[in-house]
């Protein structure tokens, strides 16, 4: 949907993708989404700076996690070492929890 309004406004329902935009930088500014408009209107900000803003903001927020996965990648032997061990540890819980399923039941234990 085009939105050809030109100034901001934080509208969930007649202005949709420009609300979300505004929910998304609120969000990751810690500011409401309608107080962020205002500011924006007061700053002269339009609907193509909103996106540039998001997307910044988006990048500043989620690049740490990338590099994490990126760093993680590199390591695929530390990825299989944690791997099996939470394989071992499932393992015994799930050993534990059969337990006492077949106890609950009346099976023998094994």
């Amino acid at each position: 949907m085009t939105d050809s309004t030109r100034e901001l406004s934080y509208c969930p329902t007649t202005r949709p993708g420009v609300a979300n935009l505004l929910a998304i930088l609120g969000q990751l500014s810690d500011i409401p989404p309608e107080r962020l408009a205002d500011q924006l209107v007061e700053e002269g900000v339009n609907k193509v700076q909103l996106k540039e803003r998001v997307t910044a903001a988006l990048v500043a927020e989620l690049g740490p996690v990338r590099e994490e996965l990126e760093r993680l990648l590199r390591e695929p032997a530390h990825l299989d070492s944690v791997l099996a061990e939470g394989g071992r540890a499932a393992a015994a819980i799930a050993a534990e929890t059969m337990a006492d399923v077949r106890r609950l039941v009346g099976f023998r234990d094994r």
